[in-house]
């Protein structure tokens, strides 16, 4: 299909198809790093560390770590700054730009849509249970993406019959949040020593949690005519003439895709816990707060697996053209399942953690709702699971014995390219469509905790996509 200027009803159709409406799809970014102002400063790397309330989302099983009885509240607070990047304007061709109005261009050019978006990221409240057993009640944002897209359209000239056409000129704007309510329990199972002078041999702890997710989402895309070339170019070259800058007037739009509304949906999530037994806790640190001494064992191996369902929604979509034609449909975004695998390591007298997570996200399980059935070249598009690795370092300074506890922490991420690719010739889909890149994220944070009383944590991570700022405070009760 070509990108010549058609028909309202051939618009219509492509729309229809889910075309546009997938390419909106893969922009959004679902916050899947692991929660908490701590977590973040690690990279990310916290599946097998999972040692704070924030464990009720990563691995529910870390939540035997809350080993002291009562009870705890999390708040964190975060700021997502994201770069969304699409075709503005240009030519798919190389030779044929006209030079007249915004027509100067022998190649593609990259639009920028940067957003900022903030609010309640993560909250908790969980209790050690008797008999062994820790629950956790928790509200996770999953999404909080913004996004506003102009794009001026593009022109193609035919080789053949060397006319030139242009596509329809747009306007995007999308907001997309989906928050979790969740609920999580844990069990541990301690294993026995073959030595009673060793020591405990360690445990393996479970955990399982379900969700309720709320999605809400605004999404509208408005498509705006431009006149055809009268032949007198001062004329074309004016806003909204063939060559002249887009008119994004309301008055100027001919049709419209929206997708409004809110949908609920169940997931749950998996976790295992092996921890390593140390003995008692490191002497040195005696008048450490109670709350900490779990952290403060020497030589310590954990290791964490978890597997986390993925909500799938389904909201109403319509179509609509100035002239009064409309059409509806159903329109469906998954949230991918994610395998996670993690490990970490104490040393140093239990003051330096290192921690080092492998996370798989389904993304193929999204293909079918970007690229429906019914699509030209379908068989050429792709859309690959993504393995993310996360590398994190934790280092306890003690500012002063049993009263004040701080803590330095780095973390890098590598997250891959999750796009959907089309591998075909056809010169539109190469556009709409290319090849991922991967992006590499650093992160830094600190920390303090005040007594037994309050912990504070602040964290950053920067690629050049994105920076998210982070804030979060637990209370011990």
């Amino acid at each position: 299909m070509s990108i010549n200027k058609v028909g309202p009803l051939a618009v219509l159709a492509l729309l229809a198809s889910g075309t546009a409406w997938g390419q909106v799809q893969t922009g959004p970014q679902f916050n899947f790093i692991s929660p908490g102002a701590r977590s973040l400063g690690m990279g990310g790397a916290f599946i097998g560390l999972a040692d704070d309330a924030t464990a009720a989302y990563t691995n529910p099983a870390g939540l035997t770590n809350l080993t002291i009885g009562g009870s705890e509240a999390a708040v964190e607070y975060r700021q997502f700054n994201n770069t969304t990047f699409f075709v503005e304007r240009g030519r798919l061709d190389e030779t044929f730009a006209t030079g007249r109005g915004v027509d100067t261009i022998n190649r593609l050019a990259r639009g920028e849509a940067e957003a900022t978006t903030s609010g309640l990221s993560f909250l908790s409240y969980s209790k050690v249970l008797p008999h062994g057993f820790t629950l956790a009640l928790y509200r996770h944002q999953l999404a909080n993406y913004s996004s506003e897209q102009a794009k001026q359209g593009i022109f193609l000239t035919d080789r053949d019959t060397c006319i030139c056409d242009r596509s329809y000129p747009s306007l995007t704007a999308v907001d997309l949040r989906i928050a979790n309510y969740g609920a999580s329990v844990a069990y541990a199972f301690e294993l026995p020593a073959k030595d009673q002078d060793t020591g405990s041999a360690g445990s393996i702890s479970v955990g399982l949690g379900l969700t309720l997710s709320e999605l809400d989402l605004n999404y509208q895309s408005h498509f705006f005519g431009f006149n055809a070339r009268t032949g007198f170019d001062w004329i074309d070259r004016q806003p909204g003439g063939f060559f002249g800058p887009a008119d994004f007037t309301p008055d100027n739009a001919f049709a419209a895709q929206i997708a409004q509304g809110k949908d609920h949906a169940q997931g749950f999530n998996l976790g295992v816990l092996w921890k390593q037994g140390s003995g008692s806790s490191i002497e040195k640190h005696e008048e450490a707060p109670a709350r900490w001494r779990h952290h403060l064992r020497n030589g310590r191996w954990s290791v964490g697996a978890v597997y986390r369902k993925g909500p799938s929604f389904q909201v109403d979509g319509s179509i609509r053209e100035k002239n009064g034609a409309s059409g509806t449909a159903t329109l469906g975004l998954r949230v991918p399942d994610t395998y996670g695998l993690g490990v970490a390591f104490s040393m140093g007298e239990g003051e330096t953690k290192i921690t080092l997570d492998f996370d798989r996200i389904r993304w193929s399980q999204r293909f079918d709702e970007i690229i429906p059935q019914g699509v030209d070249d379908r068989s050429k598009f792709s859309l690959a699971d993504a393995n993310e690795l996360h590398l994190g370092l934790e280092q306890v300074v003690f500012v002063l014995e049993g009263q004040i506890i701080g803590t330095l922490r780095l973390g890098a991420w590598r997250e891959p390219a999750h796009e959907v690719e089309y591998q075909g010739s056809e010169p539109e889909n190469k556009v709409l469509f290319p090849k991922g890149r991967e992006i590499t994220h650093w992160s830094a944070g600190v920390g303090i905790v005040l007594k037994e009383d309050y912990q504070l944590d602040t964290a950053l991570d920067l690629s050049d996509r994105a920076k998210t700022v982070s804030f979060s405070v637990v209370k011990f009760f």
